[in-house]
């Protein structure tokens, strides 16, 4: 049983990741499609969500931001 819950507990982790990064990649988007044509109020908006990521958060969303501008 012991060896189950600690698959078990691996597993959650590991989707909890998954679910992070994915909101990290949504937010990338979000933000390349603001800088091109969101009106100023909305794009604050979305710059305003950006300030709150800590700093290690916010390296990794630039990076992923990066890429997809050249998408």
């Amino acid at each position: 049983m012991s060896s189950l819950w600690k698959t078990s507990v691996s597993q959650l982790r590991q989707k909890t990741t998954e679910v992070t990064t994915l909101k990290r990649e949504k937010e990338a988007i979000i933000f390349r499609r603001a800088l091109r044509q969101v009106p100023k109020d909305e794009l604050d908006r979305v710059v305003s969500h950006i300030a709150a990521y800590n700093k290690d958060e916010l390296k990794d969303f630039v990076n992923v931001s990066f890429l997809f501008c050249f998408l």
